[in-house]
């Protein structure tokens, strides 16, 4: 599901990767059982996502633009490595409270199992899950609703430790939504790929990818129109080390879709330059473009690109510093030739700290300003969101 202007609803800060455990020490360090706990609290200034030309919540008129958000997070994880098999799974709860609009209150579940098995240096599998489930953002839909997304992936490698290698596997994804209203959207998109693989010096790499699958929505009947539609892709992936100190990665690519609806054909292309500008100093840049399946989320863009800017300063060893931006642009499939449709957004994060107490405790605190541009009236706002967590992991 595609987000509007943040990178999510509420930022994840159970899972911010602290590792403390008290192993024998023939254990690696991240092997054993971890426990999860954690606590944020967030501001939006524009939750209702009102435009600066109303002057009150459509839907809730007595109540304010803005809302405070927190939300309680409990999880457990394990990880272990036997030969040459290694599990790791995850699971956590999620609690959600809103302090103007109770009415919203929440809990989800979120989780990861992942199995991967070294056969020998050049034959191995994987076979991973993950779940996540987020609150609906309230320009897409002003009502309690969690989309979900179950993805999984099985996947057969040869040619490990060589210079070309081969890559099978299928992959299912699932989006779910919990409001009744919501689940005639529900879909489920199958895959199979088969990919080339060429390792060049240090890291670098390239695959040549095939893709072909179908997306398939529960129901049918209850859509305005016939989503569902099979699909072939083409993607030419690769990482490339330039120097000690830039990397640039991306992906393009090229698919056909065959249904009543999404029956046409397009692209697809993502770039990341990275870059270790001082020895404490990161600077990223990055560029994406697609044009998602009509259907896919509820607003239905044809076209999509983002531009990203993002600088990262490692202030001391447990303090880093982080700001950056990215500009949007959506088009639409125009339906009224007199007016075509498109919109812009603008998001900047003047600061971001994340602090390190210590190895099982850390400290988050973040800043984003957003501003969208689109010529219906009622999607034309701005706002800025503060948010602050507490991650602990034992």
């Amino acid at each position: 599901m595609k987000n509007l202007f943040l990178s999510s609803p509420l930022l994840c800060v159970a899972s911010l990767g602290v590792v403390c455990q008290a192993q024998p020490s023939q254990q690696r360090p991240d092997e054993g059982f971890k426990f999860i706990a954690a606590a944020q609290h967030q501001y939006d200034s524009n939750f209702a996502r009102v435009a600066s030309d109303f002057g009150e919540d459509p839907v809730n008129p007595e109540i304010g633009h803005d809302e405070q958000i927190t939300r309680a997070a409990l999880g457990i994880g394990y990880n272990k490595s036997i030969s040459n098999q290694r599990l790791g799974v995850r699971f956590t709860a999620n609690q959600y409270s809103y302090a103007e609009r109770d009415y919203l209150d929440e809990h989800s579940f979120e989780g990861s199992a992942n199995w991967r098995s070294q056969f020998s240096r050049n034959f191995s599998t994987q076979l991973n899950y993950e779940r996540t489930e987020l609150p609906v953002d309230q320009l897409e839909f002003r009502g309690r609703d969690l989309v979900a997304n179950d993805k999984a992936k099985v996947q057969l490698s040869l040619g490990d430790s060589r210079r070309l290698g081969f890559v099978v596997g299928a992959i299912q994804t699932d989006q779910t939504h919990s409001n009744e209203d919501r689940q005639y959207l529900d879909f489920q998109d199958q895959d199979v790929f088969a990919e080339v693989r060429y390792k060049g010096l240090a890291s670098s790499w390239v695959s040549l990818r095939y893709r072909k699958g179908d997306r398939d929505y529960e129901w049918v009947e209850l859509l305005p129109r016939d989503l569902n539609f099979d699909y072939e892709q083409w993607e030419i992936e690769t990482s490339w080390a330039l120097s000690p100190k830039t990397e640039l990665s991306g992906i393009a690519g090229y698919f056909e879709r065959e249904g009543a609806t999404n029956d046409d054909e397009g692209a697809l292309a993502g770039l990341t330059f990275s870059w270790q500008t001082t020895p404490k100093i990161a600077t990223e840049v990055s560029y994406t473009y697609s044009q998602p399946a009509q259907g896919e989320t509820s607003d239905s863009p044809a076209e999509v690109s983002v531009a990203s800017l993002m600088v990262r300063w490692q202030w001391t060893t447990k303090i880093l510093v982080s700001a950056g931006g990215s500009y949007s642009e959506y088009e639409y499939v125009n339906e009224r030739e007199y007016s075509p449709y498109g919109e812009r957004n603008l998001s900047l994060t003047p600061l971001a700290v994340e602090w390190v107490f210590s190895e099982a405790l850390r400290f988050r605190l973040s800043s984003q300003w957003y501003e969208r541009h689109s010529p219906d009236v009622i999607r034309d706002f701005d706002g800025h969101v503060i948010t602050g967590g507490l991650g602990l992991v034992f």
